[in-house]
Parts: C-alpha cells; structure tokens; sequence
C-alpha cells in the first residue's frame, strides 16, 4: 500500500494529479480541487463508454467556429457583481489575474475561448455562440434584397 505523497495517508488506489506543474500520486482527499490526470478504477463513476459521450463528434462544435458575444464585458460584470463577487475572488476561482478580468469588463480585451469558457463555467453565462452564416450571397438573399454589391461595379 501506497502513502499519499502529500498528507501521507496510506492509499491503495492513489490518484495523480498535476500540483504545481508536478505529478504527485495522492489519496482522493487531497485530490480535490487539484487537476487530476488519473483515477483510480475504483473511482470511475459508470463504465468507461458513457464517459465523455455526451456529445457525439458530428454534433460538436468546434472551438474555431465560436465567438465571443457582443457586449461580453457586461455580461461578465453583471453576473459577477450578481453573485457578490469581487473582482479578485474571480480571479482566483478562475486562476486569472485581476488586471485581466478588469480589461474584460471593460472590453479592452477579447477573451480567448478557452477563458470564456471558464468565465461560463464559474458565473453560470453564455459567452461563446456560433457565429451567423454571412449574408449577400445570391443563394441566400431573397428575391428583391440588395446588396453592397448591387450598386458598386
């Protein structure tokens, strides 16, 4: 039997996780809150097919085919300031730098997708949508709709 390589716990089926860029193998205890690379067996909930088959590949939405929505610095401060929470309390939930979260409010900086996506995730919002399919082509336009290019040429 194994000891937990951070409280020294005896483990029997340790989890490894990521602390501070480092592999450690732990009991489930310290495990929480921690980036777990991987579980025991005996910690897997339902058989290993229903794992991450939620969404099936032809219905998923690629990361290159998300935007971010429009007045997303409001969205942010609002919901933020909904849950009472401060600014700096987000960015340790998030582990994201207070300076970064002000310039996102303050829409001075576009957030990457992977930082909406863990803004959705803590403020429980909607930051990343598909983006609208680009008007003007012929087969799109109904008859008697102009386009820009209907009068340049």
């Amino acid at each position: 039997m194994e000891e937990c390589e951070l409280c020294g716990s005896p483990v029997s089926a340790p989890y490894t996780v990521l602390v501070e860029g480092v592999e450690l193998r732990v009991c489930a205890k310290c495990a929480k809150g921690k980036k777990v690379m991987n579980r025991p067996a005996s910690a897997r909930v339902g058989p290993a097919s229903s794992r991450g088959a939620a969404a099936k590949p032809s219905q998923k939405v690629k990361e290159e085919d998300l935007e971010v929505v429009e007045n997303y610095g409001g969205i942010i401060k609002r919901a933020r300031e909904a849950m009472g929470i401060p600014i700096k309390v987000l960015g340790e939930m998030i582990n994201e730098k207070e300076t970064l979260l002000l310039r996102l409010e303050e829409q001075k900086t576009l957030p990457s997708i992977s930082l909406a996506r863990k803004l959705e995730r803590a403020l429980k919002i909607k930051l990343l949508e598909q983006p609208d399919v680009v008007e003007g082509s012929s087969q799109q336009r109904g008859k008697g709709e102009l386009s820009i290019g209907d009068f340049v040429g």
